[in-house]
């Protein structure tokens, strides 16, 4: 399977010359000279014969035999001619080994004909790289399929492993592993030694600034002890899962063995010598990072989290759109063994795990199956972490370490920056019925469409909530009267009651859903007694929940933090996050020139915890204001890697400045080189996200680029979140005539408003590509878009993420608290809908060209890019190497450029014609 796929819709206009021609000893078919123009509203494919095909068959459009020369009516140097450009046709068709077959055919016509020798060199590349990167991606998915493999047969064995004891003494020795390799540096952080003369110390908070090298040595040695001990648990056992543990941990102590051979020849004391080991330890790294991922997962206390980790990666980010996990051998296993831990879960009442096991159902089967259990699994875990102190283990061992979050998190901060979790008495304070009402109301006036207002099914989300909250044990440590068996029965009995009666009414409405509310609070006040301001927060919640997942209310605690929020100005550590409930927080990707980047911090590292306080306890906005804090003030972040390494960062809190337009490289100084490849015209620009600088910014990087000759150009949004409306239509019209449609917005309360192109772009001209991934968003979304509908660029990489909705913050209750709403959507000018919807299959922006990045791809291009992106003295050679290594890395930008490169041969063989 190849990872270059096209989207033959987004073609546009293909010119195939086929070259007919009979010979007499042979039945094989060459071509016959032609031109097939497709439409351009049609990408229509000229016919191509396969190699060695005994007929090939004449495409109907084609003139009649009268029309059409013979071969000897040809010279072989127009045959090798029309070869090259059928060769160049096939390569941006996504076949670079067809094309190559064609070229050398060419070859054999006529070695000298025009641009053969540039095809041969830009396809040759093209094929190699492509070989090597499909070649990887196997690979890697290979190696996940062994560890999902290795996760079921450790579930399968895990009852045994535990009655014997075993179990555990396995977990306490990687535990000791995992401490030894604390101490253990990688050659990233010995690269930043690299380009100085200064001591390479231990961290700041060692007892003694020993070198790292010594401490890696003996980590390494510590290590590899812990592992051989693990092995000697299970000698003697002859069971499938104890010879596969064997196999693991031979291999692991092999490649902890060459690491620690490779730390011990590094010449710590020379800038020379710490580049060269850099590179011996990068060599090794990956490979010692597979190896204790193998034997890590056979010991984990629950393995089949981890399994469905695992394939959730392989299906986001391994597998094209055309391959399907479903195929997999033990795709059904799996499933069947989640779903029972699931089913487990809920009546143990460990509502982390229900929601791991639901929610990781939901992304492999994205068929609405598990949508409902995961949203009561969800709310489940709101109300632990608010009401029952987060903790629904019982136990520390239950919190044995997965690739999802780490058991040795201090329970508490220490410092003058130390956070307090907040209580449910602040987070509800302010909140009463009658502000309730009042956002039902504006839902009711404003809400983006009338069809999606199902009030029955609202009232139903807004009783499900409550009644969660009856059923989640551990919020009784806030309600104690939850605890009384009749009390809840009678509580749950009334909430059953009113399920009922909407489920008979003929008609509901905004009245019906503040009556409810009334009714639910009565029953609290009778039975569980639970605060009426909880009772109205926790019913506005479930109703808004139903909406879609972008309505929510800012209650009052949270208006703050909302001010401050849109200020615009603010100071941290600049990293962009995600988080899931139940899961640690992610980075997206740290901000160039960051506190975070120069910390260390890395594209898919989780932040197990904040000052001490684990993340996954936390929703995504607590963690913000834990993060974020005065300028010069610290904040310590433990931090898990990809590798599984766990390491505590510290941060000093500085101002963030977000340059949102960069170029591919720095120059001295820190300004922005723009032109990716000189000699071919070729320029790259990443736009980070849209604020109101970004039109401007951008503006001024294409008039540098037209300065300088540029040709063809690589537009790079990739994990690209949005911003401003404003701010992509302006990026959008530098690419389009004046006039031209942008996007559309429309909502059920106000009328379409459309956005077109003000003014004539600097780059109207010219060949451009626009790079995006799934973590593209909103405004880049649209950018991207309106530039495919107008055929103006192709969209290159992975589907977008399909945020095409407008939220506008509507205030309640005298602002006290706002309703943030969706109330429209964004249309493209094809009038597509951007937004995702529960249950599409088609959303956002799908690629034109399907390219893919390998977790270890993209690991190991983010940390060479943190390199050449800081602002600081580096010797030219040195910025060169890197950023060779950078390109060689990024699969996504690498295609791109090469095929700008075909399409510019493409335009010189064009000319030729038109002259001839």
């Amino acid at each position: 399977m190849k990872p270059v796929v096209f989207d033959p819709p987004a073609r546009g206009i293909l010119i195939a010359f086929v070259i007919f021609a009979i010979f007499a000893l042979s039945s094989t078919c060459a071509a016959v000279e032609a031109t097939v123009q497709a439409d351009s509203s049609q990408a229509t494919a000229a016919p191509v014969c396969a190699v060695g095909a005994p007929v090939c068959a004449v495409a109907a459009t084609q003139p009649s035999s009268s029309h059409v020369p013979l071969a000897s009516q040809v010279s072989e140097s127009d045959q090798a001619a029309g070869l090259v450009q059928e060769a160049v046709e096939l390569a941006l068709a996504g076949e670079p080994e067809a094309a190559r077959q064609q070229l050398a055919r060419a070859a054999m016509l006529d070695d000298q004909a025009a641009n053969l020798a540039a095809a041969e060199q830009i396809i040759g590349e093209f094929a190699r790289y492509a070989g090597l990167q499909e070649s990887q991606r196997q690979e890697e998915i290979q190696r996940i399929r062994g560890r999902i493999t290795r996760s079921l047969m450790a579930q399968a064995y895990a009852q045994q492993l535990e009655e014997s004891g075993i179990g555990k003494q396995l977990r306490d020795k990687l535990d000791s592993l995992n401490d030894a390799f604390e101490d253990v540096s990688s050659s990233d952080s010995l690269e930043d030694f690299v380009a100085t003369d200064q001591p390479t110390t231990a961290p700041d908070d060692s007892d003694e600034p020993t070198g790292i090298k010594e401490l890696s040595v003996a980590g390494l040695a510590a290590a590899i002890v812990a592992v051989q001990e693990a092995a000697e648990l299970l000698a003697g056992d002859e069971s499938e899962f104890a010879q596969t543990f064997k196999l693991s941990t031979d291999a692991l102590i092999a490649q902890l063995q060459g690491y620690l051979q490779a730390w011990q020849s590094v010449d710590i004391d020379t800038a020379d010598g710490r580049s060269d080991g850099a590179a011996k330890l990068e060599a090794i790294e990956d490979s010692l990072a597979d190896a204790m991922g193998d034997v890590k997962v056979m010991a984990a206390t629950k393995p089949w989290r981890l399994g469905v980790s695992y394939a959730r990666l392989l299906r986001e980010q391994l597998l094209l759109s055309n391959e399907s996990l479903e195929d997999q051998p033990w795709f059904g296993e799996l499933v069947t063994v989640v779903e029972a831990s699931g089913v487990a879960a809920i009546a143990d009442a460990k509502w982390y795990d229900a929601f791991r096991a639901y929610s990781g159902l939901e992304k492999l089967r994205e068929d609405g199956t598990y949508a409902a259990r995961v949203k009561i699994a969800q709310r489940h875990v709101h109300v632990l972490n608010l009401y029952g102190g987060g903790d629904d283990s019982g136990d520390e061992e239950a919190d044995e370490e997965t690739d999802d979050e780490d058991p040795n998190i201090a329970a508490e901060a220490e410092g003058e920056d130390e956070y307090e979790t907040p209580r449910w008495q602040e987070v509800a304070a302010g909140i009463d019925a009658d502000m309730v009402g009042r956002v039902a109301r504006q839902m009711n006036n404003q809400y983006v469409t009338k069809a999606d207002l199902d009030y029955r099914k609202l009232i139903e989300g807004a009783l499900l909530s409550l009644k969660v909250l009856a059923e989640t044990p551990q919020a009784a440590d806030s309600f104690p009267e939850l605890a009384d068996p009749d009390k809840n029965e009678a509580f749950r009995k009334t909430i059953q009651r009113e399920l009922d009666n909407i489920n008979q009414a003929d008609r509901l409405d905004k009245d019906d859903l503040r009556l409810t509310l009334n009714s639910m609070i009565a029953a609290s006040e009778k039975t569980v007694d639970i605060p009426a301001e909880v009772v109205a927060m926790e019913f506005a919640n479930g109703f808004l929940n139903e909406l879609d997942r972008h309505s929510s209310m800012i209650w009052p605690s949270d208006m703050e933090n909302f001010r401050k929020y849109t200020m615009g100005t603010f100071t941290g550590v600049g990293i962009q996050i995600s988080k899931e409930p139940g899961e640690p927080l992610k980075v997206i990707t740290p901000l160039l020139n960051s506190p975070g980047i120069k910390a260390g911090l890395k594209t898919d590292d989780l932040i197990l915890a904040v000052d001490g306080e684990r993340t996954e306890k936390h929703t995504i906005n607590e963690l913000v204001h834990m993060i974020m804090g005065k300028k010069g003030t610290k904040v310590v972040l433990r931090v898990k890697s990809l590798s599984g390494k766990v390491r505590d960062v510290t941060i000093t809190r500085g101002e963030i400045s977000i340059h949102t337009v960069e170029g591919w490289r720095r120059r001295p100084g820190g300004e922005w080189d723009y032109m990716i490849d000189p000699d071919a015209g070729i320029g790259y620009i990443y736009i980070r996200q849209f604020t109101s600088s970004t039109g401007r910014d951008l503006r001024k990087a294409l008039l540098t680029l037209k300065r300088e000759g540029v040709k063809s150009l690589v537009l790079d949004m990739r994990s690209n979140p949005g911003g401003l409306l404003h701010s992509a239509t302006t990026v959008v019209e530098q690419f389009i005539p004046s006039g031209k449609r942008v996007v559309s917005t429309k909502g059920r309360r106000r009328d379409e408003t459309t956005y077109d192109a003000r003014s004539g772009g600097v780059f109207l001209d010219g060949e451009l590509i626009v790079l995006v991934n799934g973590n593209s968003a909103s405004a880049s979304e649209i950018v991207s878009g309106a530039l495919k509908d107008h055929r103006r660029a192709r969209v290159f990489g992975r589907r977008t993420f399909g945020k095409g909705s407008v939220q506008n913050v509507i205030p309640v209750s005298g602002r006290s608290a706002n309703l943030k709403l969706t109330t429209a959507y964004y249309y493209l000018p094809s009038g597509r809908l951007l937004h995702k919807k529960d249950g599409d299959k088609n959303w956002g922006v799908g690629p034109d060209v399907e390219v893919l990045m390998t977790p270890r791809q993209i690991r190991r291009w983010m940390e060479v890019r943190r390199r050449t992106g800081l602002v600081k003295d580096v010797e030219p050679e040195k910025m060169d190497e890197d950023l060779a290594e950078q390109f060689e890395l990024d699969g996504q930008l690498n295609t791109a450029v090469m095929m700008l490169k075909l399409g510019q041969l493409r335009q010189a063989i064009s000319e030729v014609k038109v002259a001839m």
